[in-house]
């Protein structure tokens, strides 16, 4: 059901008290995790101003095609990240016909996501704990930051992993690209 049902037609469909945060609630009840996609876009974004952050586990921060105002997902994920939420950014082709072809084809943004198997409950998971890059078309990426003093390499973290330090000491990322287009 729409989540943006006037009164009177939430009344008759029993669903009163129906908004979203009920609904982010019904899809972490479910083992789901909760996306806000296209946030800013024009005709179709995020317009829940009272919804609490920390119920939102994805976040649509590159979206095909979107217009100008998609530039602005990213800045928006930072926001979140910087005010403390643990908010994954993943990307979407924004496609209702799998057989469209053009930007909105799709497939022609992808989420890699780092997960223990291929089960539905591993790629939960990986996508919760922010194990995700997103990419366009087949181009994949291996990133690692660390302490490169550290032989052990028990300071070295990849992606979506939280890896603590002090202030003095030198972070070393290491980023490399396979399959990138000409």
């Amino acid at each position: 059901p729409f989540v943006d049902l006037d009164e009177e037609t939430s009344s008759i469909l029993g669903l009163e008290g129906y908004d979203m945060n009920s609904v982010a609630d019904m899809v972490h009840d479910q083992g789901g995790l909760f996306c806000i996609n296209h946030p800013l876009s024009a005709k179709v974004g995020w317009k829940y101003y009272e919804f609490p952050w920390e119920k939102a586990d994805l976040i649509e921060v590159i979206g095909l095609p979107d217009g100008p105002n998609s530039f602005l997902y990213p800045v928006l994920w930072d926001r979140l990240l910087c005010e403390g939420h643990h908010i994954t950014g993943i990307g979407s082709s924004d496609s209702h016909d799998p057989l469209s072809d053009g930007p909105w084809k799709l497939g022609m943004v992808r989420n890699w996501v780092w997960a223990e198997n291929l089960s539905e409950q591993a790629v939960l998971a990986g996508l919760k704990k922010g194990n995700v890059y997103i990419s366009y078309g087949e181009t994949r990426l291996n990133f690692t930051a660390g302490i490169p003093s550290e032989k052990d390499n028990s300071l070295v973290t990849g992606m979506g992993e939280t890896l603590s330090f002090d202030k003095e000491e030198i972070l070393e990322f290491t980023v490399s690209l396979m399959n990138q287009p000409e």
